[in-house]
């Protein structure tokens, strides 16, 4: 039986955009690696429309809509719905002493504030709304928060066949 699989926003960007920062090259390689083996697994995959809307930040405008598009072939954008606003409104109350711990209100790498746990919370909601058994993220402060409401899955250790390939990327470079 397939499960159903929530995929965050970095995730996207570093497979479908092919995008990442100086050092983090190899996670292209493992978030295209997870995408094709969530294929493979024949899971249903869904992306909350914010992990979307974040995912498009970065894309040309012209190309924009062409982006969200090709999301939308390969996986099911779910919506951030009254369902969703239920689980949000309960999983926030419920966590407001943990939420509010300074260990994720500031981390000085990723800038994590008030509003990244208000989004960060949604996308939660909406992955459990939508009976996500799992969610892939490659985001400490998302685990975190999660505080074991659902399966929390980073990318997959990269294999030998793809620590050659980013050898090849950086070459490239």
């Amino acid at each position: 039986m397939s499960q159903t699989v929530c995929i965050d926003t970095h995730i996207l960007i570093w497979a479908l955009r092919g995008e990442a920062t100086s050092g983090q090259e190899g996670k292209i390689i493992q978030a295209k690696q997870l995408l094709k083996n969530i294929e493979k697994e024949k899971s249903t995959v869904i992306i909350p429309a914010i992990a979307v809307g974040e995912a498009s930040i970065g894309v040309p405008v012209q190309r924009r809509e062409q982006f969200i598009n090709d999301i939308c072939q390969i996986c099911r954008v779910v919506p951030y719905d009254k369902v969703a606003c239920s689980f949000y409104a309960s999983f926030f109350g419920e966590n407001r002493q943990h939420l509010q711990k300074k260990d994720l209100m500031e981390d000085v790498h990723v800038g994590y504030n008030r509003r990244a746990i208000h989004a960060d919370s949604m996308i939660l909601a909406t992955a459990l709304a939508h009976n996500a058994s799992v969610l892939y993220t490659d985001d400490v402060q998302l685990s975190k928060i999660a505080n074991n409401k659902i399966q929390v899955k980073g990318l997959p250790a990269p294999t030998p066949q793809q620590g050659s390939l980013l050898l090849e990327i950086k070459a490239a470079k």
